[in-house]
């Protein structure tokens, strides 16, 4: 399944311009029937986004821009116990992205901390092991 998100936001200085970003969703779902376990993969790809900020030095509105950047999700499943209960294990934001620089801003307040004008968008990669039990309803 994929997917293609193309939006726009007004631009300050004309109303009647936008400013656009794309974004684009993937993902693939493996379902292995004879192991009885799941692959899950997703992917989503961040445009160029505008962004706009008040310059310190004149006070004057200024458009500036967060880069592009991508997310990968991967995990694993498998039923156990007449399928009641489901264990699974992944990663989540296999590129590891915690920040993603920008351009044109002061990176000041509302940036990153490097000095570097970032943007946080993730707190990085993380790993992760669950267990779910399904409950069953009793017929009456």
């Amino acid at each position: 399944m994929a997917g293609v998100n193309h939006y726009g936001v007004s631009t300050i200085a004309d109303l009647d311009k936008f400013a656009y970003s794309t974004d684009f969703t993937a993902s693939f779902n493996y379902h292995n029937l004879k192991y009885k376990f799941r692959i899950n993969v997703d992917f989503k790809y961040n445009g160029r986004v505008s962004q706009y900020y008040v310059d310190p030095d004149d006070s004057t509105t200024r458009e500036s821009y967060v880069n592009p950047f991508k997310m990968l999700n991967i995990s694993v499943s498998r039923p156990f116990f007449s399928e009641k209960w489901v264990l699974s294990a992944g990663v989540k934001n296999l590129y590891d992205y915690k920040s993603v620089t920008g351009q044109g801003s002061t990176g000041e307040v509302h940036g990153g901390c490097d000095g570097q004008n970032s943007r946080t968008v993730a707190w990085g990669r993380t790993f992760f092991i669950s267990a779910n039990y399904q409950f069953t309803k009793f017929k009456h």
